[in-house]
């Protein structure tokens, strides 16, 4: 979602979006596990923006450099 003239697949207060944000905060902050392309990784850092009225996440993992948007980052389930 990095390019402006993409439509957002959500709109700006979706409660289920916030949620999966909230989701990927946590697992940063309690060093929860996180799916990227089929392997289990931890979040190194999170960057979030403003674009027009919503928020773009990009995820940074451990021993990663590239940037990872959010959208490709699949949360497990249950976290404790």
């Amino acid at each position: 979602m990095n390019n402006p003239t993409d439509t957002p697949d959500y709109a700006p207060l979706d409660d289920a979006e916030y949620r999966r944000q909230a989701r990927l905060l946590r697992a940063l902050h309690c060093a929860y596990p996180v799916m990227h392309k089929g392997k289990l990784q931890f979040i190194q850092a999170v960057h979030a923006s403003l674009a027009g009225g919503r928020i773009d996440m990009d995820i940074f993992l451990t021993g990663n450099p590239a940037i990872i948007d959010s959208k490709e980052i699949t949360l497990p389930e249950k976290q404790v």
